[in-house]
């Protein structure tokens, strides 16, 4: 089934969405992947649907992507490549940078993960202790940093760098290991682990 038959699956024969609505939310998020990284008022903005379209199909996404992509998977992730096609399946690489925690247990369970920064890691105001506070929360002994380039290069800055040795170093002092620290582009990612960066 195409995108906007899906979407309007959602939808009694009353409430169904205009065609041409469905296309300028299809055009502007490329499809239901990059729908599912923004919030409803998002979707209102861009096509003018109702509040309760939009948080039907919000709702609808969020669904999908529990069911497909559990925040607690069962089996460990012992690489990088676990560990990218898991998360860009449940963010993707949304239109802004992000920067996410993951919390591991030591046989690298995911506990959980949250967002930490948005905007650019460049302007945001992201501190250790707001990178360190939810590890902490939830006495992860392990982490991995997960940012987006939306350029869709996943190659690391200078400032990438900078913060991810800050991060390490920061947690060695509170005993907790950062795994690694992954940047996710269009389809693609770079590992500061896999690189021999940490």
């Amino acid at each position: 089934m195409k995108d906007h038959a899906l979407l309007n699956s959602l939808f009694s024969a009353k409430e169904k969405i205009e065609t041409y609505k469905v296309k300028e939310l299809l055009d502007a998020t490329g499809g239901l992947r990059g729908m599912a990284n923004l919030d409803a008022q998002d979707l209102i903005n861009i096509a003018g649907i109702t509040q309760v379209q939009a948080d039907r199909i919000i709702t609808a996404l969020q669904v999908g992507k529990e069911v497909l992509f559990p925040a607690d998977p069962q089996m460990p992730m012992l690489g990088s490549e676990d560990m990218y096609k898991w998360f860009y399946g449940k963010e993707g690489c949304p239109p802004e940078e992000r920067l996410w925690v993951i919390a591991l247990d030591v046989r690298q369970h995911v506990i959980g993960y949250k967002l930490v920064g948005k905007g650019s890691i460049q302007d945001v105001s992201v501190s250790l202790a707001m990178i360190l506070r939810y590890p902490v929360q939830v006495a992860a002994p392990r982490i991995i940093l997960v940012h987006n380039h939306p350029s869709g290069d996943p190659g690391p800055s200078e400032t990438d760098r900078k913060l991810t040795d800050k991060v390490f170093e920061a947690g060695k002092w509170m005993s907790i290991e950062l795994v690694d620290h992954i940047i996710i582009g269009q389809g693609k990612y770079c590992s500061f682990a896999d690189k021999g960066l940490l």
